[in-house]
């Protein structure tokens, strides 16, 4: 149970829990007890034309090693002209709440839909990789970009470790 709310009428309690995609699903349970019910939308209306963006996040290689160019799993947020944060069909959002910034963790590679116009990317990938942003002009027929991130130093180079995911 994440967050919950009353209907106005008393009668029913609103709250969201991840499915196994890790989506937010909207379920609704009467305040007496029973069953809950899924009453999640079925689909956006954006009210205005959309097109889908593809972002992939790429190791940029400190030498021309095996892991030069290699798709890199990370943290992405990604919103459209107005501000508003998009994320793709699976994976969970996440929200920071030092900085006000809905994300999500990718494995290198993410599409998501938003309206036309520009549209921010940004991606992080631990403490030794400076975060990468860019502005993408997203059109009818979409739009694709690579970010490319590069690490400050080669720590593996150098027989460091790490065990954070980022």
């Amino acid at each position: 149970l994440w967050t919950a709310a009353f209907a106005p009428d008393g009668q029913s309690l609103y709250f969201v829990e991840a499915d196994a995609r890790q989506r937010f699903r909207l379920m609704r349970t009467p305040v007496g007890g029973g069953p809950s019910e899924d009453v999640s939308p079925l689909a956006w209306d954006w009210g205005e034309p959309v097109a889908r963006l593809t972002v992939s996040t790429r190791l940029a290689a400190l030498s021309a090693g095996p892991e030069a160019g290699r798709p890199l799993g990370s943290r992405r947020s990604i919103v459209d002209g107005q501000g508003h944060p998009a994320i793709p069909e699976t994976g969970g959002p996440r929200f920071d709440s030092q900085n006000g910034v809905v994300y999500f963790f990718s494995d290198g590679l993410a599409t998501v839909e938003l309206p036309l116009g520009e549209a921010r990317v940004t991606a992080a990938h631990g403490l030794a990789v400076p975060v990468v942003s860019r502005t993408v002009a997203v059109g009818a027929e979409g739009a694709a970009t690579t970010l490319e991130l590069q690490p400050l130093w080669d720590a593996a180079a150098e027989g460091w470790y790490s065990g954070d995911h980022h």
